[in-house]
């Protein structure tokens, strides 16, 4: 590896800035419009598939954004239920440009959330 590159790499380190690899998950601290329709697409296809239990006093946490062959989206919903939080691992996948969108559900994770 060139000396630039590592220096510019310690620089980055140093500075508290994390280098970003190209096509790797990023996490998201703040949604934008697109990414609460992603969201709201997945709050609905999880409603149909699981049922009404998974309508209420839903948040999203730990949300992420990753460049495919479109976007693929990965966050946990999370609900409360008569026992507790539960949470769901879901994953999106969506091509804008081919009118795609679909819950990946061989991906998606339903659990009792664990408290810590």
């Amino acid at each position: 590896m060139s000396t630039a590159i590592v220096g510019i790499l310690m620089a980055c380190m140093v500075g508290g800035i994390t280098p970003q690899i190209p096509g790797a998950p990023q996490q998201v601290a703040e949604l934008s419009e697109r990414d609460l329709e992603i969201v709201e697409f997945a709050k609905t296809e999880l409603v149909t598939q699981k049922g009404s239990a998974y309508k209420e006093n839903l948040r999203v946490e730990k949300f992420s954004r990753q460049v495919v062959a479109g976007s693929l989206y990965k966050f946990d919903l999370v609900y409360a239920g008569e026992s507790g939080e539960h949470v769901c691992t879901m994953v999106v996948w969506d091509k804008p440009w081919e009118n795609f969108r679909e819950v990946q559900w061989d991906r998606v994770e339903c659990k009792d959330k664990q408290t810590n």
